[in-house]
């Protein structure tokens, strides 16, 4: 959609949402934006143990996260640090797309999709986003 026909449609609403001030500049000239960044669900209870190298990643999957991008990263990063595994926690439309990917990749068993829970561990966050 052209941005002079984005724009038209956003003045109706009341209030046009943003997720950050990156986002507000493409949409300069709005009188009704608000930036609302993405809220931190859950605060860490405890410390992680450093036990194994483990990394995550968490977020809808959907095609506006990039994890297709992730994924395929992963091929290589575990090629060179194949004792590294990845966990990705999350639900939406593409979870059987990535599942595909990483079942054609041969990613298996180094990198798994989990159904969203509450978590209070973590060793290394990995959060992709194409916005």
């Amino acid at each position: 959609m052209a941005y002079a026909s984005r724009s038209r449609h956003s003045k109706k609403y009341d209030r046009f949402v943003v997720l950050t001030n990156e986002d507000l500049a493409y949409w300069k000239g709005l009188k009704n934006i608000v930036v609302i960044p993405n809220a931190h669900t859950f605060l860490p209870t405890e410390t992680a143990p450093l036990l194994r190298k483990h990394a995550l990643a968490v977020g809808r999957f959907d095609y506006q996260k990039g994890f297709d991008e992730l994924i395929k990263a992963w091929k290589k990063i575990n090629a060179a640090c194949p004792e590294w595994t990845l966990d990705i926690y999350g639900d939406g439309p593409l979870k059987e797309e990535l599942t595909d990917q990483i079942n054609r990749l041969g990613l298996s068993g180094q990198l798994i999709l989990h159904a969203p829970v509450k978590i209070s561990w973590t060793y290394t966050l990995t959060v992709p986003s194409w916005s």
